[in-house]
């Protein structure tokens, strides 16, 4: 299985959604999609927010995860010696509150 951590920012990841739904492996993959719209993920095992105990669960389950690069999600994946693929927020893309 390979698991998709989009994060529980407040802003949307445009960029890992599509580069996932472009994807051949769509079948073997499971998504935590936080802010990111739920049609994207028609048809695919898909939540917005896990528990902290389901989402330790799906780490310890995964060939593979695909994350946004939060350290929650980087030291949960080396705890459990996952393989881990980390795709970065461009800065550019960061909302400035104030």
């Amino acid at each position: 299985m390979i698991l998709i951590i989009s994060g529980t920012s407040e802003m949307k990841f445009q960029r890992l959604v599509d580069a996932v739904n472009a994807s051949k492996y769509l079948d073997k993959m499971v998504f935590q999609h936080g802010v990111n719209s739920m049609e994207m993920f028609l048809g695919r095992e898909c939540q917005d927010y896990w528990t902290r105990s389901d989402m330790l669960k799906y780490i310890k389950s995964a060939d593979l995860i695909i994350s946004h690069a939060g350290i929650g999600s980087i030291l949960d994946c080396l705890y459990f010696n996952k393989k881990l693929i980390l795709v970065e927020r461009k800065q550019e893309l960061f909302r400035i509150k104030g």
